[in-house]
């Protein structure tokens, strides 16, 4: 379960940031997304996968270039990303 789209995390941030939201319903989402995109076994390490994204130097490079290009989105910064997903995914 790899993402390499910086606008998808900003997304992320900015939706659990501002709405409320059924943690249940998130995860039931996230096993059919999962399931959708050819991934038929739950997401077992998810505490793996947000230490991957977080180290992620291309990632990071990524979001800054995003940032440049849109204005916006330099109001979240890669640790509240990383923040984010850990609330969200553990």
């Amino acid at each position: 379960m790899e993402n390499r789209k910086p606008r998808d995390y900003y997304d992320i941030c900015i939706l659990e940031r501002t709405q409320d939201y059924d943690k249940r319903l998130f995860e039931e989402a996230l096993s059919e997304t999962a399931l959708h995109e050819g991934t038929s076994e739950p997401i077992k390490d998810r505490k793996g996968i947000i230490e991957k994204i977080e180290n992620d130097q291309e990632l990071q490079n990524a979001r800054k270039k995003y940032q440049q290009k849109f204005p916006y989105a330099s109001s979240i910064n890669y640790e509240d990303t990383i923040d984010v997903l850990n609330d969200l995914l553990l």
